[in-house]
């Protein structure tokens, strides 16, 4: 079997995300052949050159909308049985081309959209507008003719909204993600630091990672008295959110680090994790901090709720950082013990050694498996 994973995936680091497909690989290898897509952009970052000497890779254009031509091109050369689009800014060209492929050589491809973006409205009543026919095309129609899996229940309910789904035709199903185990430190034991705590957070779009609510709190703290740090990663518009947020004068308690793609060095320096995200599908983020041990202060959002009842773990109201200052405070009453447990939970259900990797391939293996020919449009 041959599967193409088409990823709308730039980063300058691997990541999680892509380690966790090189892991779907590297436990299916004598069975399944693997071909990975990325936009053109792709080739400026860090890791790709090591990857297309270790794997097979193609590229399309940056503009993935006017792409179908390119992708048609990749399925003649490659001819797989399975398709299987990252985020989304695939979606739409690999199930025209798909739909091409089909009239002109009479074999079917297998289309699977693996949905990781959180979707949302825009507050802008004319913008919401645009995106409802948008959104109607490409999760009501589009989607009613390929399979779907998404990382989050606040994901399904969103693409279900637009049309109901018929379980017997296509394959629709919630898989969380999953990690690699051996990549993550097993033998992390948790060290306070004496002078100060610690709390890290990886920075993002400030309109989804929500980094100002994090100063905010670590404002609040400040007028307690406490010692204190907050390490963020400096990403997309860190920068310019602390910047601003201060005013160009940033306090000694805030400390920015670049983007690395070695996270032990992120979470050696810190001791507990923050999630102050106002929009998530999964957070792989989160999945990382407790097997390092660390506990975990999260938003009451839906995207992370499946971490929320972990022993090492306190939820705050999403957009409260008065709340959020004062889960801050309470921290240390996540002992040892807690931790523990809370990473034996997520080793048994989320490692891609145990119970993630069997789920896929078993998913897969359905949608193969599906024969009806239901894509006549």
């Amino acid at each position: 079997m041959k599967i193409i994973h088409f990823s709308q995936f730039s980063a300058p680091y691997k990541g999680a995300f892509i380690k966790s497909l090189e892991r779907l690989e590297e436990l299916n290898k004598q069975y399944i052949k693997f071909v990975y897509v990325f936009p053109e952009k792709t080739k400026k970052t860090f890791w790709i050159n090591q990857f297309m000497v270790e794997h097979e890779v193609y590229f399309t254009n940056d503009n993935l909308i006017n792409c179908e031509d390119e992708i048609q091109n990749i399925f003649n050369k490659t001819k797989p049985q399975v398709v299987h689009t990252h985020f989304d800014g695939y979606d739409m060209p690999v199930t025209w081309a798909k739909k091409m492929y089909l009239k002109r050589h009479k074999k079917d491809i297998k289309v699977i959209w693996h949905l990781h973006n959180s979707l949302s409205f825009h507050s802008n009543i004319l913008k919401k507008i645009y995106q409802f026919f948008i959104f109607k095309y490409h999760y009501g129609y589009l989607a009613s003719k390929v399979n779907i899996i998404s990382v989050s229940q606040e994901m399904n309910h969103f693409v279900n909204r637009f049309k109901k789904r018929n379980q017997s035709e296509m394959l629709r199903v919630v898989l969380s993600n999953g990690v690699k185990l051996p990549e993550i430190g097993n033998n992390y034991e948790l060290v306070i630091k004496k002078e100060f705590r610690v709390f890290g957070t990886f920075g993002g779009i400030n309109k989804s990672k929500r980094v100002d609510l994090l100063l905010e709190a670590g404002q609040i703290l400040e007028k307690k008295n406490l010692k204190f740090k907050i390490l963020i990663t400096k990403g997309v518009d860190t920068l310019e959110v602390v910047n601003q947020f201060f005013k160009g004068k940033q306090p000694d308690w805030v400390e920015l680090m670049d983007q690395t793609d070695n996270v032990a060095e992120f979470y050696d320096k810190i001791d507990c994790f923050v999630s102050t995200s106002f929009h998530e599908t999964f957070s792989f983020a989160i999945l990382e901090a407790t097997f390092y041990n660390k506990p975990v202060i999260q938003s009451d959002i839906e995207g992370t709720k499946w971490n929320a009842k972990n022993p090492s773990t306190l939820v705050f109201k999403s957009l409260n950082a008065n709340d959020l200052s004062i889960k801050m405070d309470a921290w240390r009453l996540l002992n040892g013990h807690c931790k523990a447990h809370a990473r034996l939970i997520v080793e048994q259900s989320m490692s891609f050694d145990i119970p993630i990797w069997k789920t896929y391939r078993e998913k897969i293996q359905k949608v193969i498996d599906r024969r009806r020919e239901i894509f006549a449009v």
